[in-house]
């Protein structure tokens, strides 16, 4: 539930206490699900992306733009993320070493020094198409 301060209290059911983070948001913001890295994703209805809000570390980590139509509906199931737009409904495997082997192979070349800067935190450090 969001607040009149622009923050979306998370608790811990079992122990009955908030979390100590909270997640900003805005009006019109909808929360997408948890990601099992301890991230809130959320969509941000004003910039039309996906933001990953991490609870462990230093607040958000990264959004994702969402091409196509309007927002439709989002959800996190494991280690996935699955967008839909109408067209097109996109799936993204959120787990760093996935993301590196994707973009890899979409590549089919090693990064360049300002791509490496712009890889998820957590990304091995060899090189990716070796």
């Amino acid at each position: 539930m969001q607040n009149s301060d622009g923050q979306v209290r998370l608790w811990d059911v079992g122990r009955r206490k908030p979390l100590a983070r909270s997640v900003p948001s805005s009006t019109g913001d909808t929360l997408v699900g948890f990601e099992p890295g301890d991230s809130v994703v959320t969509y941000l209805s004003d910039k039309k992306r996906v933001q990953f809000y991490d609870l462990t570390g230093d607040g958000a980590s990264g959004t994702l733009p969402v091409a196509g139509g309007a927002w439709i509906a989002g959800f996190v199931k494991g280690h996935r993320l699955t967008i839909d737009t109408g067209s097109p409904r996109q799936t993204f495997d959120l787990r760093p070493d996935a993301q590196f082997r994707t973009l890899c192979a979409a590549a089919d070349r090693d990064y360049t020094e300002a791509e490496r800067k712009s890889l998820p935190e957590g990304t091995p450090s060899k090189p990716p198409c070796s």
